[in-house]
């Protein structure tokens, strides 16, 4: 939930929040200089990247986890986490998959 760290686990990191350090060479300037003026300098990118216009702080389960991680849900799942508590807190597995669910939908 916002403004409530009580589901967050872990050392606070850096996530790149618009452009991912890994794609940075592939970023269309045109486009992104629409949302950021002053970064379509293709010597100045790498620099945007990893600034803080850039940058959000989240703690390690917010990050990466599975299930919970903004690199795991899609990015409207991991929005909706944000205003409902255990949205995805539970990783099922099954014989062909692994499936988030809602808290209260997981089996006993």
């Amino acid at each position: 939930m916002l403004d409530d760290f009580s589901d967050c686990h872990g050392q606070m990191e850096l996530h790149h929040s618009h452009i991912e350090f890994a794609i940075q060479n592939g970023v269309n300037l045109i486009h992104l200089e629409k949302f950021y003026p002053g970064v379509s300098n293709v010597n100045q990118v790498g620099a945007w990247t990893e600034s803080a216009e850039n940058l959000v702080w989240l703690c390690e389960r917010h990050h990466r986890d599975a299930g919970a991680g903004i690199h795991d849900l899609s990015a409207s799942d991991y929005e909706g986490t944000k205003f409902v508590d255990g949205l995805f807190s539970a990783v099922v597995v099954t014989t062909s998959a692994a499936l988030l669910v809602p808290e209260d939908d997981v089996p006993e």
